[in-house]
């Protein structure tokens, strides 16, 4: 039964597809901003330890720093929001089709259960 519904969430994530596109990309796009931070911390750290150049010539290099440190955080930002948002439209069509099926079987079967059980089996 929980594969079966694994797979009925995952047909159901196809209708959040651009937000988890968006969400993947900022993921990758985050990854090579990291690699670019690491590159200029590596710089960076060469040139004042092994070089020993002055650290007023390699200002451009903590400017870049400091952009790529600021990108990760932007990505990072637009990843969870991409997230949130898929979520969001996931949970909206689950909803209505849970009131759809409950409309359909109408007011008896709901009077038969708590309405605790029904708030939750929405909220949820």
């Amino acid at each position: 039964k929980q594969r079966s519904l694994n797979v009925w969430l995952k047909q159901q994530s196809k209708l959040a597809k651009r937000w988890l596109m968006i969400a993947v990309g900022l993921g990758v796009l985050s990854s090579i901003f990291l690699l670019g931070q690491a590159a200029l911390l590596a710089t960076i750290l060469h040139q004042l330890i092994i070089e020993q150049v002055d650290k007023y010539e390699l200002v451009p290099y903590f400017l870049g720093l400091v952009v790529t440190v600021a990108a990760r955080a932007a990505c990072s930002w637009g990843r969870e929001l991409a997230g949130f948002n898929a979520g969001k439209e996931i949970r909206v069509y689950i909803r209505q089709l849970i009131f759809d099926k409950l409309r359909e079987l109408g007011p008896a079967y709901i009077k038969g259960k708590p309405a605790g059980a029904w708030a939750t089996l929405t909220l949820e």
